[in-house]
């Protein structure tokens, strides 16, 4: 079990066989591959994001100015499709939604895990 860009150039160059994505929907990148979502099957979600963060102490404007830059960037046909091949469909977000979505992950892991009997610890 590993994400999709570890495994897709491995995938494409029949080394290794890609059986099923965790999620509900397909990636861009391998859309012909089945979703567990998609199958009917319960649980085995799992949803991957990556995240650039800066020390609190940075002032709200230059925040704004990074992420103005990175967006404009991100979203650039040529890179957002490069990251597509690569297996990554990417979104952005604003500092507020990425706060809502470190919380929300927080509370999935939260919930597997105590689902298994492991302990939370804050």
């Amino acid at each position: 079990m590993s994400d999709l860009p570890t495994l897709l150039t491995a995938h494409r160059g029949d080394r290794v066989r890609i059986v099923l994505l965790t999620g509900d929907r397909p990636a861009t990148a391998a859309s012909r591959l089945p979703t567990a979502g998609g199958l009917g099957v319960k649980g085995l979600e799992l949803r991957e994001w990556y995240g650039i963060f800066a020390s609190a102490k940075v002032p709200p404007a230059t925040v704004d100015v990074w992420r103005h830059h990175l967006r404009n960037q991100i979203e650039d046909d040529g890179t957002s499709g490069e990251l597509r091949q690569l297996g990554l469909d990417v979104q952005t977000s604003t500092p507020e939604e990425a706060s809502a979505e470190i919380v929300k992950t927080l509370q999935e892991w939260r919930s597997r895990m105590a689902a298994l009997g492991i302990p939370s610890v804050n």
